[in-house]
Formats: C-alpha cells, sequence, structure tokens
C-alpha cells in the first residue's frame, strides 16, 4: 500500500489489509485499527472520502482526536486517499 498505487489497486483494498496497516505504526494505534474493521473501512470507502472532505474527515469520523495521532494517520492515509481519485472516464 503505497502512495504510487493506482486509484483500481486503491479501491481493492479491504478493511482488515487497511486495519493491519495502521496497526504496524505501532500499539497506541491499535483502537483507530479496530474503528477501520469494525466500520468497513476500505478502499472504495476511501475514495468516497477523497470526494467528500478527505483525510481531516475520515480522521474526524473515526473520533481521532489526539494531534500526534491525527498527523501520523495523515501522513499514512492521505496518499491513499489522493491515489483513490476514480478513473477518469
Amino acid at each position: 500500500m503505497g502512495a504510487g498505487a493506482s486509484a483500481t489497486a486503491i479501491q481493492q483494498i479491504d478493511a482488515a489489509t487497511l486495519a493491519e496497516a495502521v496497526r504496524k505504526i505501532g500499539p497506541a494505534y491499535a483502537e483507530y485499527a479496530e474503528t477501520i474493521e469494525s466500520n468497513g473501512i476500505d478502499g472504495l470507502m476511501l475514495t468516497e472520502y477523497r470526494a467528500g472532505g478527505g483525510v481531516d474527515s475520515l480522521l474526524d469520523d473515526m473520533e481521532v482526536t489526539k494531534p500526534l495521532h491525527r498527523k501520523k494517520l495523515a501522513s499514512m492515509l492521505a496518499p491513499l486517499l489522493s491515489a483513490a481519485a476514480p478513473a477518469a472516464a
């Protein structure tokens, strides 16, 4: 899961894979991984967030309030949201 991934590849990421990537940040982020899994936040949903508010909106909905956690998660999720742009028709 990197910034160079295509929109199609991002859309195919499941919630468990995204949650595992968040868990790898560190133990303090486990609660956010649980939120991702329990709410089914997957690649397709990232596409929706890209169109409707971006990473800040996603972090708000995940109830991430700690500034350092927001920065760390944003640095991980922002490239995914950018890559999640729907392909031009």
